[in-house]
């Protein structure tokens, strides 16, 4: 396979990712096959490339949020993201966040791994504050050895599949409690929004979520999470709705992906809006069009037309 065609299925599939070749690598031996299964892009990868780069402004053009569940086959990746350095070997797995910067090394060998796209908004609903991305939670190995198998029988697989189990095994998997935070998380301004985000994305379609109830959860006054909110260039209400808006795109694409139909009032309830007249004006704002016309134009087609006209 040619490496400029290679390249460019990564970009078609996963985003704005970039392969590196090997000097005066002008083929590549592999291949990259997609898929769908139970409503998620599955992706069966094999390289012998440099790596792969994801930088900032790759981040910054793509519309869509992903946590990639990345499960070598055979060979080694050299993850890093987000600070953090891991080796990964097959039997093991590793979720990739698109909102950061990251690089992907494979020592000028031979690589195959599965690349499971989660929409990320769907895997962080009602999953624990904790970190979630990156190694595994390492503490509890049946549920990794669980999943690792489990998204090995979605590769082979051309339909079904559960997708509600999918998500409960990679937040079990993955997920960190409150312990696992670190002691300095709440002294400045940066972690404090951090993990204000964060507590929003898992209580999106809580009738409980609001700024005091935040507050409250992160142990500081309204005033302080207001003003951190501010610093970010943004407020509370302008987060959560994005947030929801977004959960309602990937509840689209999971359905529309898996052929199954969709009531537009039961997904504004599932996002977390209760008003459905409401619901219709902030999608329309958000993306440039109606729920219904985003679920007749191809879901992910309007999207990345609404990203790359940024």
């Amino acid at each position: 396979m040619q490496f400029e065609a290679w390249n460019a299925a990564l970009r078609h599939n996963c985003g704005h990712f970039f392969a590196v070749p090997r000097r005066g690598q002008k083929a590549i031996e592999g291949h990259f096959c997609p898929h769908d299964v139970a409503g998620f892009s599955i992706v069966d990868i094999a390289c012998n490339i440099e790596g792969i780069d994801r930088p900032i402004e790759g981040v910054r053009r793509d519309g869509r949020e992903y946590l990639f569940l990345l499960a070598p086959i055979s060979g080694q990746m050299q993850m890093e993201q987000d600070g953090e350095r891991n080796v990964l070997k097959p039997g093991e797995l590793y979720l990739l966040d698109s909102t950061l910067p990251a690089s992907i090394g494979f020592g000028n060998a031979f690589c195959r791994y599965i690349a499971v796209h989660i929409p990320r908004a769907l895997l962080l609903l009602d999953a624990p504050a904790g970190p979630i991305g990156g190694s595994p939670n390492f503490a509890d190995r049946t549920a990794l050895l669980r999943l690792y198998r489990y998204v090995m029988t979605l590769s082979d697989m051309k339909r079904g599949g559960d997708a509600n189990l999918l998500l409960g095994l990679t937040r079990a998997t993955f997920s960190r409690n409150d312990a696992s935070r670190p002691a300095h998380a709440m002294r400045t301004q940066q972690s404090r929004f951090a993990l204000a985000v964060r507590e929003i994305e898992s209580f999106l379609n809580s009738d409980e979520l609001s700024l005091p109830w935040l507050a409250q959860r992160l142990g500081i006054s309204t005033r302080q999470l207001d003003r951190d909110f501010e610093a970010h260039g943004t407020s509370f209400i302008q987060t959560l709705r994005t947030k929801r808006l977004k959960l309602a795109a990937e509840y689209m694409d999971v359905a529309a992906r898996s052929r199954r139909a969709i009531r537009i009032s039961d997904l504004a309830q599932d996002s977390g809006f209760r008003d459905l007249s409401n619901f219709n004006r902030a999608f329309k704002a958000e993306f440039g069009v109606t729920p219904g016309d985003y679920l007749r134009g191809g879901c992910q087609n309007v999207l990345q037309e609404a990203a790359h006209s940024l």
